[in-house]
């Protein structure tokens, strides 16, 4: 039969077959740039910091040293504020978990045995976190401005203290509950200024044998206890 006049063609088939275009994410399909992106920016975020100081770390530097791209680094984080307040708050829980860690260890009867466990524990603690603890001190005596940050510093002092405090009370249990928190509450303030003092020392290279330094402590420590009646 011919063709009949009037009648459509039918479209000739394409050759191949379409590909899709991928659809953009959605403000309510986030994409997910990963932990690991965030923690390396909180490294190098910790590491400039910590080295330069906050003010003087730019976005772009922090961008630029961790290799995250910036729309991942402010998808994390809001701002260089923000990037800052997460660096503080994981070492702050590193750190305090180290320092809650450094009690005396089951079977030590002794108080000064007990006491040298929590001076050498709380020592180790302050020694492994040199770059939050810069970051620490220099918005403890003021080197930076940020308010919410000197408040959460001051709220990791705070914290730091009580946990101290508890771990003497402990080192001294079996001198009763009441000496014991005599003893914690006087040996306290000069054990914290041995921690602010031996860590910034160290930062200058003046602590070559800490444990030496540790042993003589604690006997000045215990001492002091004994006049605690």
């Amino acid at each position: 039969m011919g063709r009949q006049e009037g009648m459509p063609q039918a479209a000739a088939p394409r050759q191949g077959t379409r590909r899709m275009r991928a659809m953009p994410p959605t403000p309510h399909q986030p994409v997910d740039r990963g932990q690991p992106s965030r923690d390396t920016v909180l490294d190098t975020a910790e590491r400039l910091m910590s080295t330069k100081g906050f003010s003087a770390t730019s976005m772009a530097e922090l961008i630029k040293e961790s290799g995250v791209p910036s729309s991942s680094i402010y998808w994390h984080f809001s701002s260089k504020v923000g990037v800052l307040a997460a660096v503080m708050e994981r070492g702050e829980q590193a750190f305090l978990d180290d320092v809650a860690a450094a009690a005396a260890r089951p079977g030590q009867d002794d108080p000064r045995e007990r006491l040298h466990a929590v001076i050498d524990g709380s020592t180790r603690a302050v020694f492994a976190h040199p770059a939050f603890l810069k970051l620490y001190f220099a918005f403890l005596v003021g080197a930076e401005e940020e308010a919410s940050i000197r408040e959460r510093v001051r709220a990791v002092r705070e914290k730091g203290v009580a946990g101290l405090r508890a771990n003497l009370i402990d080192a001294y249990r079996s001198w009763g509950k009441e000496r014991a928190e005599r003893v914690a509450d006087r040996l306290l303030p000069v054990a914290l200024a041995f921690f602010d003092g031996i860590f910034l020392a160290r930062e200058a290279g003046e602590v070559p044998d800490w444990t030496g330094v540790v042993a003589d402590v604690v006997s000045s420590l215990h001492a002091l206890a004994l006049t605690v009646e």
